[in-house]
């Protein structure tokens, strides 16, 4: 949903199943996948963070183990970090609907003040944070979860929001995670990307790029503006297209090249 005017799209899809776009039959890579090509060295901290907090104070337990169960135990360890996600996933996703079909009801007009929250009680905390940072600012909403490709440079994106916040012409994205990577730059850079190219000629492009964090724990938002240079953004964002595209073309090359090579030696 937007009041933003864009350019006529033909043959371009977002399939929302597996979460990929088409356009003429073919897949576009997306912006989070081509930030993945990134380094994100803190992740295997918090990774052996939580195995730690999996096994601390259960050396009692362990000693009436037999090896299997002990085994079993560490196996799960290992493991803590993806359950974490998953549980935060669900809540952040449940949190990120709910406020996705609040803006579009905004944008249509509809009266959304007595609109239902869930029952997931931290996707319903972050939906109270994030109506207690929209009742200080005067906002329009003017496009929620905007799908677009860009034909020039072969990804697409699915930009969070597009508002007037206190007057000033926004592009945004939610987060729900407990802190804002600098991940965010890029992303945000992409999708001014996308807008450049799809918005029509003469329409007011943002002017500012805003990521507002709302926690699914405590009562503090956090509404950042991000303040790196936005050409030079663009520039790394584009460089890490080419990397990808780079992996890409080793993956199916050179490494079945290599995987076949090796098969006819066995």
């Amino acid at each position: 949903m937007t009041k933003l005017k864009l350019k006529q799209i033909d043959n371009f899809k977002f399939l929302e199943d597996g979460h990929t776009y088409e356009l003429g039959g073919k897949l576009l890579t997306g912006v989070t996948t081509i930030l993945q090509v990134r380094a994100k060295d803190f992740l295997k901290w918090w990774t052996v963070k939580l195995m730690w907090e999996n096994l601390t104070g259960k050396i009692e337990d362990i000693k009436k183990m037999n090896e299997v169960e002990y085994e079993e135990l560490i196996l799960n360890a290992k493991k803590a970090h993806t359950v974490k996600s998953k549980e935060a996933l669900v809540s952040g996703t449940i949190a990120h609907n709910w406020i996705e079909e609040y803006i579009k009801g905004k944008i249509e007009g509809q009266d959304v003040s007595d609109k239902q929250f869930p029952e997931d009680l931290n996707a319903a905390n972050s939906i109270h944070i994030f109506l207690d940072w929209e009742g200080q600012h005067e906002v329009e909403w003017l496009a929620s979860e905007v799908v677009l490709p860009s034909i020039l440079n072969l990804f697409a994106g699915t930009i969070d929001f597009v508002a007037k916040i206190d007057g000033v012409m926004t592009l945004g994205d939610f987060k729900t995670s407990n802190q804002i990577s600098e991940d965010v730059a890029l992303q945000t850079a992409a999708y001014s990307i996308l807008l450049d190219e799809n918005l029509l000629e003469g329409e007011e492009r943002p002017t500012q790029r805003v990521v507002l964090r709302i926690p699914k724990a405590g009562m503090e938002f956090e509404y950042q503006r991000i303040d790196t240079e936005l050409e030079f953004d663009k520039q790394i964002f584009l460089h890490l297209r080419e990397i990808h595209r780079w992996n890409l073309y080793i993956e199916n090359n050179f490494k079945v090249e290599a995987k076949v090579k090796l098969q006819k030696n066995d």
